[in-house]
């Protein structure tokens, strides 16, 4: 069985629709920031609200991020390094950032860039995660907020916050981690724009590194440098890996840009793990044939690895089990096995997919996934990853950059 792709793109087009359908994202003025932090914002409670929350309290980085914006910076003005972060977020006041580090503890409001006066001292001889929630607590009563709260965080010794808590003798600690996760795994609209922005960005990359700068005798590094330099100018908060790895190199399935050049006819795998705007990732990868002809060999593994993506990827409705979606390759063991997990501010942002993994997770409308193949044989190897979206109406590209005509 062998499953067409049916995105009729021409990679050798610079005038194709998909480069059309990708040039706003040479700008950020699709973005809405004030619109993105409101849409978390009223999801997070809306969950909130459905688990009985008064309140959360939110120690996650990601968390923090989703919740208010905040991108944890590991070093304060004066060089120090920070201990860590809370969101404190309630169903009414607008949410809080406490920041600690070796000197002091201080907050913040959304609104404001200077500290809070009031800051309470540091204790040097206290685990930070309890300081920060205990400080937390503290605020919480003092806006006379009671009832049930959430922490994302529950390996923090709850019993070091007992004067904390003695002071809400009805209030309840549950993990708010699960409520978190779900807020987060589900998408909304403008999430999904900076999701789309920065695989159009990736797309981008793709087209460049094809049509540009893999030639023969162009080393790995260089390849990769350029892409580096073009996505940060494009927007990306960070880039986290380049592969760029050709011949011998591209079977080690994690290797690392080399010094090496590149040879005419080679297979290179080409790989992007980035952080856009606001935090969202992508992480994308291609294969292409820097020249010369398709071997059989080369064609009939490309096409086991596209295969593998697409079989699983049609698996990916609403109400599937991430654990059943590698059934479909029952009937073809001759096919490689997909890995992959939820994608958004965190690099694995809910379940796992893949071989021996048993999930009860069931996917829902607006589940942003990526999903990457990677097969070798002999002395070639082939890899691909997706980034796409689960809809009522099946799963939607995202990562829109085409597949090779040639090796299909």
């Amino acid at each position: 069985m062998w499953l067409l792709d049916e995105r009729e793109k021409n990679v050798e087009d610079p005038t194709g629709s998909w480069i059309t359908d990708v040039a706003a994202a040479q700008g950020t003025d699709r973005l809405d920031a004030d619109a993105l932090y409101s849409e978390r914002l009223t999801r997070a409670r809306f969950i909130m609200e459905a688990e009985g929350l008064q309140a959360l309290l939110c120690l996650d980085p990601a968390n923090v991020r989703y919740l208010t914006g905040w991108a944890r910076d590991p070093w304060d003005e004066s060089g120090t390094t920070r201990y860590g972060q809370c969101a404190v977020v309630t169903l009414n006041e607008d949410p809080l950032v406490l920041e600690l580090s070796p000197g002091t503890l201080s907050s913040h409001s959304l609104d404001e860039s200077t500290p809070d006066p009031t800051a309470v001292s540091f204790h040097p001889d206290r685990e930070p995660a309890t300081q920060l929630l205990s400080e937390g607590l503290h605020r919480l009563r003092r806006a006379n907020c009671l009832g049930t709260f959430g922490i994302d965080h529950l390996g923090a010794d709850l019993t070091r916050l007992a004067s904390a808590l003695a002071e809400f003798p009805a209030a309840e600690i549950v993990d708010a981690h699960p409520a978190m996760l779900k807020a987060r795994t589900l998408k909304d609209m403008e999430e999904l724009e900076y999701l789309r922005f920065v695989t159009d960005i990736a797309d981008i990359a793709f087209q460049r590194t094809r049509t540009e700068w893999l030639q023969p005798g162009a080393t790995e590094r260089e390849i990769a440098a350029k892409c580096q330099g073009f996505l940060v100018s494009s927007g990306f908060e960070s880039v986290e890996n380049l592969m760029c790895a050709a011949g011998l190199n591209s079977l080690k399935p994690e290797s690392l840009p080399t010094d090496r050049p590149i040879e005419e006819g080679e297979l290179v795998i080409f790989g992007i793990l980035g952080t856009g705007p606001e935090g969202y990732r992508v992480r994308a990868q291609r294969t292409f044939k820097c020249g010369g002809i398709v071997e059989p060999e080369e064609n009939a593994l490309y096409r086991r690895c596209h295969q593998a993506m697409r079989l699983v990827m049609a698996n990916c409705w609403p109400g599937r089990t991430a654990g059943s979606l590698l059934d479909s390759l029952r009937d073809f063991p001759e096919l490689p096995a997909p890995v992959g997990h939820a994608l958004g501010l965190d690099w694995h942002e809910g379940f796992e997919i893949g071989p021996g993994i048993i999930s009860p997770e069931t996917l829902e409308t607006n589940t942003y996934l990526t999903l990457r193949v990677y097969v070798r044989e002999g002395d070639i190897a082939v890899g691909l990853e997706e980034n796409f979206i689960v809809t009522s109406e099946g799963p939607v590209y995202f990562t829109c950059f085409p597949l090779e005509k040639d090796l299909l």
